[in-house]
């Protein structure tokens, strides 16, 4: 997966096309919204990262399949 260096340059994809990826377990969703959110309902499956703490926790995402951050 090729690093990104500003959330500028990321690539965009389609809901079609990340619900796609999700399904064929080429893609992992990562929930960017507060824990408060996150426990009111979520994608399954999705990593709970809040927005805020991104940087800090980069290292943790998984590295082998790609991610949809919503």
């Amino acid at each position: 997966m090729p690093e990104i260096a500003d959330i500028s340059t990321a690539p965009r994809v389609s809901v079609a096309d990340a619900w796609r990826k999700y399904r064929s377990g080429e893609a992992v969703f990562v929930d960017t919204r507060g824990a408060i959110a996150y426990e009111r309902g979520h994608i399954p499956g999705a990593i709970s990262m809040p927005a805020n703490e991104l940087a800090q926790r980069l290292r943790e995402l998984p590295r082998d399949r790609s991610l949809v951050f919503y």
